[in-house]
């Protein structure tokens, strides 16, 4: 599937930088249960929310740390009565981030982001009924999620 995602940044200053993403993805597929093919229809929303704060610059390349967080929604419904999914999660999150600006009005961005505290929730349908499970995981751990990005500031 391919996501449409849409982020800007907010800067307060020169110390701190909101950055806000919102991703949404629709689209559909078929999967292989039993023997028997069965469409699916997907969707999935994801709302992030990190703050950045620089804590050294040298030349054109900054260093922040980053913390923030996260919700999101996956949700698959099939063709039959009882073959629907649907996952929520919620996440803290912290991390680095590098910022190379190349000019007054653009610059790339790389963040490795980590799981602080995280909660699922799943459902399931299925032929003998609902069924799901809760997760809730904290602890600092490097286990990073690297994003790429390029801004233009106007």
């Amino acid at each position: 599937f391919a996501p449409n995602t849409a982020s800007a940044r907010i800067r307060l200053g020169r110390s701190i930088t909101l950055e806000p993403l919102i991703t949404a993805t629709v689209g559909s597929a078929t999967r292989l249960v039993g023997g028997l093919e069965t469409d699916y229809d997907v969707s999935a929303v994801d709302v992030e929310l990190t703050v950045r704060v620089p804590i050294q610059r040298r030349g054109r390349v900054g260093l922040s740390v980053v913390g923030g967080g996260s919700a999101s929604r996956y949700r698959s419904t099939g063709s039959g009565s009882d073959d629907d999914t649907r996952t929520d999660r919620a996440a803290v999150v912290w991390g680095l981030g590098l910022d190379y600006a190349l000019g007054p009005h653009w610059s790339l961005s790389m963040t490795a982001l980590n799981p602080l505290l995280r909660r699922s929730r799943d459902r399931f349908e299925s032929p003998e009924g609902a069924t799901g499970f809760d997760e809730l995981t904290y602890g600092v751990v490097f286990d990073p999620l690297i994003n790429g990005m390029i801004h233009v500031y106007l």
